[in-house]
This record gives C-alpha cells, sequence and structure tokens, in this order.
C-alpha cells in the first residue's frame, strides 16, 4: 500500500518535471509563418537547394494561400526547373496578391529573372521584358538593388558588358544589399573588357 503510494507520488512527480523540461509551445509559431518560410526558401535558392526552397515556399502557402511571396519563390523554383508555363502562373498569382511596395518590387524582380533563366525559349524579346520589368521596379523604389543587379546580370548575359556595367556600379554606389555580388561582376566585366575579343 505504501510502496502504491510512493509510486503513484514518484510517477506525478516524473510527469511534472518532464513536462516542465519538454518543449515550450510559446517559440513554435514564430518558426512556422508565411514569412519564415518565405526567408528559408529565399536562402535556399540563394545556395542553389531547389527542392529545398520548393519545400519552403510550399509551406508559406499552405500557411497563407494569399500570400504573394510565396507564389514570387515558387516562380522562381519553376523556372529553376524550367517549367515556365506554371513559373509565369505562379508569379502572375504573386502580382495579383501583391500588397504594399516590396511585395510589388518583388514580383517584378522574380519576373525579370524568370525572363533571365528563359531567355529564347520563353520569349525572343526577352531582354525587353526584363528592362520593362525593371523599369516597373524602379518606378516602385529608385533604391532597390536587388531590381538594378539582376538588370547588370541580364545585361551581362546579352553581352552589353558597359550597360551591365552601370547597373552593377549602381548597386555598389547604393551600398546595400548585393554590393558585394556585383562588385565581382564588374571586375569580371572589366576582366572581359581589358583582355578584349
Amino acid at each position: 500500500m505504501i510502496s502504491n503510494k510512493l509510486n503513484l507520488i514518484l510517477t506525478t512527480c516524473l510527469l511534472l518535471l518532464l513536462s516542465a523540461c519538454g518543449l515550450k509551445e510559446g517559440p513554435q509559431p514564430l518558426l512556422d509563418t508565411p514569412g519564415r518560410h518565405a526567408t528559408n526558401g529565399v536562402r535556399f535558392l540563394k545556395a542553389g537547394k531547389i527542392e529545398p526552397a520548393n519545400y519552403e515556399f510550399g509551406r508559406a502557402k499552405e500557411l497563407s494561400p494569399s500570400f504573394s511571396p510565396a507564389y514570387v519563390g515558387l516562380g522562381l523554383v519553376y523556372g529553376f526547373k524550367n517549367d515556365f508555363k506554371n513559373g509565369f502562373e505562379a508569379m502572375n498569382k504573386a502580382e495579383r496578391l501583391a500588397q504594399g511596395k516590396v511585395q510589388k518590387i518583388a514580383v517584378q524582380v522574380g519576373m525579370m529573372r524568370l525572363y533571365m533563366m528563359g531567355r529564347d525559349r520563353v520569349d525572343q524579346d526577352w531582354l525587353k521584358r526584363v528592362e520593362v520589368y525593371f523599369d516597373q521596379a524602379v518606378a516602385f523604389a529608385p533604391d532597390f538593388p536587388e531590381a538594378y543587379y539582376y538588370m547588370g546580370i541580364a545585361y551581362k548575359m546579352a553581352n552589353k558588358f558597359q550597360k551591365a556595367a552601370k547597373q552593377f556600379v549602381k548597386v555598389i554606389d547604393l551600398d546595400k544589399a548585393y554590393a558585394e555580388e556585383a562588385d565581382n561582376e564588374y571586375s569580371t566585366i572589366r576582366w572581359v573588357e581589358a583582355i578584349g575579343p
């Protein structure tokens, strides 16, 4: 009898101790948000990890079906997989759902990147399309470095090195995100121009 009471007391104490040491529910929602998953997706895309990026953007969409950045990310994932039909569909949905300047710029830059990925397979005038989306992006925010960076990459892809250099210098002058990448691209262009054709 004493043994049963002692077991009950010890079991109760052990359960209380285990519950006190267990994972807290509080931080969980902070990690499982559409914004957090979209941010993780962007990091995975930059690292070239397409499937983990796909999961993260998909989870962001699952948590908030009207979250524009999830569709921008999914559009880019489709582009990396050479599925441009679905890529443009996702971007168009992102554009319809975009709220605020930052989301609208992200859509424009996403469209630029899709056209750059597909180039002639998507549109013979892909560079003109990229320029149109670039103009729209900088109309929203003239100091947004990502638009200038990708415009520079597009010009570089099209062998328009002077135009590319101008865009990379603008990114460096803004001295925000992409400055290091722009500096590397600018150095590469100067090196190519120095050795000539």
